[in-house]
């Protein structure tokens, strides 16, 4: 999927080889579309969903907290976008948890 979406130009590869950049006009056509036909939410919980799943998978270490901050900023970025209220709750789940393994890293070592 991901070369599909490089080979049309809608992602490009970041600096490292860990992540992808999607144009702004390209996230927002994507948003609107998914607006209009009411499944704006329904991805927003699927994407907080996989962030969730990405992050419990993750060490509580301090080396990994970059990691942790990182999911933590991809989760408040969901919540702008949520529009009803299952959405924003999912998210929210998401971001307790988010501050609970934060502050399990900051403890270990």
């Amino acid at each position: 999927m991901v070369a599909i979406l490089t080979g049309r130009s809608l992602t490009v590869p970041a600096d490292d080889t860990d992540h992808l950049v999607v144009h702004r006009l390209v996230q927002r056509v994507v948003r609107e579309i998914l607006s209009e036909t009411g499944t704006l939410d329904a991805v927003v919980i699927r994407a907080a969903d996989s962030v969730h799943a990405a992050a419990e998978g993750t060490s509580r270490h301090w080396r990994d907290r970059a990691l942790l901050v990182e999911y933590s900023e991809q989760a408040q970025v969901l919540l702008t976008h949520a529009v009803g209220d299952p959405a924003r709750q999912r998210v929210l789940n998401l971001l307790t948890w988010m501050l609970y393994w934060l502050n399990e890293a900051s403890t270990f070592t």
